[in-house]
């Protein structure tokens, strides 16, 4: 009974993530990084489900494409990790990067925003969609990552598309919540070709669980890994 309900739950939120309503409030930011822009040292805004801000952009549909993601009570000002994340891709290879910023529903209550990240993630698994209607970039060369909520954020993505994905990178994806949860309510390896799971949090607000066709544990996978502060600024 209790897993009926819960399947109920999921097909109601997923209906509720193409309604004017839930797009309003739910609506995530995607800030686009190319080489071709980032001496401009401020990157593209992409509104969600708009073809024409694509066309406008500097996306290039022939090169790959990561996606960037935060957890709980961050956003891409705070994220400075994100911005930083962006430059070493774009130095390492010519790709697209976006941001995700989705921190108009990531804040109060942590159940909320459990809930929320799952339909954001469908959100962001539609404007995957868009960006290969518009630009013909297929699935397969998006790589998403998400740290601690957004780790489970880009996994339904994932399930949005059907596991079409390049890869999926799990940061230290958040425990509370999604530990023991079944494959359709969690990061899995069927939501993306390849999944890559690195845990470092385990014995506080990460997994200990396995959840990727790869799981890292650095150290023992357990707080605090050495050369990291010891500030706790999102989950």
């Amino acid at each position: 009974m209790t897993n009926q309900l819960n399947l109920v739950i999921v097909a109601t939120l997923a209906i509720a993530v193409t309604s004017s309503f839930a797009q309003s409030w739910l609506e995530p930011t995607f800030y686009l990084y190319t080489r071709a822009n980032r001496g401009n040292n401020a990157p593209e805004t992409l509104k969600y489900q708009s073809s024409s801000s694509i066309e406008a952009s500097h996306f290039n549909g022939a090169v790959p494409t990561k996606v960037i993601t935060h957890g709980y009570f961050d956003s891409s000002s705070r994220g400075k990790w994100m911005e930083e994340m962006a430059g070493r891709m774009l130095d390492a290879e010519d790709v697209n990067v976006i941001i995700v910023d989705w921190s108009n529903a990531n804040r109060g209550f942590y159940p909320v925003a459990v809930a929320n990240a799952k339909l954001v993630g469908a959100m962001v698994g539609r404007e995957i969609e868009l960006l290969g209607q518009t630009t013909n970039a297929s699935a397969g060369s998006f790589h998403l990552l998400g740290h601690s909520l957004g780790g489970h954020l880009v996994s339904f993505a994932g399930k949005h598309l059907k596991g079409a994905l390049g890869r999926i990178t799990g940061l230290d994806p958040a425990g509370p919540s999604f530990q023991g949860r079944p494959s359709w309510d969690r990061l899995w390896p069927t939501d993306a070709q390849f999944v890559d799971v690195i845990h470092t949090d385990g014995n506080n607000l990460g997994m200990w669980e396995t959840t990727g066709h790869l799981d890292f544990y650095p150290n023992g996978g357990v707080a605090t890994q050495p050369g990291c502060n010891e500030e706790r600024t999102s989950e």
